[in-house]
């Protein structure tokens, strides 16, 4: 019918969908979402579909009869309903612009290890190279906690309880060095992501060892945003947690 929903995806759909988008099939797409919550929102004309524990299913092009008949119905529409992909932007956050000259001071290394605890700081440095090479992934949750296994089943202590699926997320402890001095940053999922142009279950069905893209890191310069505290991980002990990196070279000089 004449019906539309819009639909926002995070995380590993959205792996799936550009593994999808790389076939090139890409108008009158059949979307089957399987075991989404559905809730009503503002009355009855509007819907939110929600991942309830975990558990939602997204299959594109399905390959059964409803679903080619859907399909063919679609063909047959004038004006395709298959609307433009686009990156979600959030309006509340700071551009990058504005993140890196405006909001925040720039330190060298030295001054960031003598800042205040628990203040951000913008720190110029390059990448010297990679500690701890065979750890470079860790198993997480939706919600980014380190996950470990609880009498064989998967439990996340942020979240209090026991789950079914895990996915690999990128960990890397690097150490970032400028003309004075040295400091241990970690770099998680999401800056590594855009670092890499590639998700970490992506790359660590490609290999195993520490991927070139990673090693690829070394001897490049960025401006770091950090959080001037300390992990108390011990795994990562006297290293400093990475909110945001900037590439853009206008801005790095």
């Amino acid at each position: 019918n004449s019906s539309k929903v819009e639909c926002t995806l995070f995380g590993n759909f959205v792996d799936e969908l550009n593994s999808f988008l790389a076939v090139g099939k890409h108008t009158n797409v059949v979307v089957l979402v399987h075991f989404g919550k559905v809730k009503s929102l503002q009355g009855n004309n509007l819907y939110n579909v929600q991942n309830y524990f975990n558990c939602i299913r997204i299959t594109y092009n399905p390959d059964f009869e409803e679903a080619k008949n859907h399909r063919e119905r679609m063909l047959d529409v004038m004006e395709s309903p298959t609307r433009a992909l686009s990156q979600l932007t959030y309006s509340s956050e700071f551009s990058v612009t504005k993140d890196f000259l405006d909001m925040v001071a720039m330190k060298t290394i030295e001054q960031f290890k003598e800042g205040n605890l628990g203040s951000s700081y913008l720190v110029y440095g390059t990448i010297k190279h990679i500690i701890d090479e065979q750890y470079w992934w860790y198993t997480a949750y939706g919600c980014n906690k380190s996950i470990n296994p609880n009498e064989k089943k998967w439990f996340c202590e942020k979240c209090n309880r026991h789950i079914s699926k895990v996915i690999p997320s990128f960990w890397i402890k690097v150490c970032v060095v400028d003309e004075n001095n040295f400091v241990i940053f970690v770099i998680i999922d999401k800056e590594t992501k855009q670092l890499s142009n590639m998700s970490c279950s992506n790359m660590c069905n490609v290999q195993e060892n520490l991927p070139k893209q990673i090693v690829d890191l070394s001897n490049k310069s960025f401006v770091f945003k950090v959080e001037a505290k300390k992990q108390v991980n011990s795994r990562f002990e006297e290293s400093f947690h990475v909110q945001r990196i900037c590439y853009d070279a206008s801005i790095i000089k």
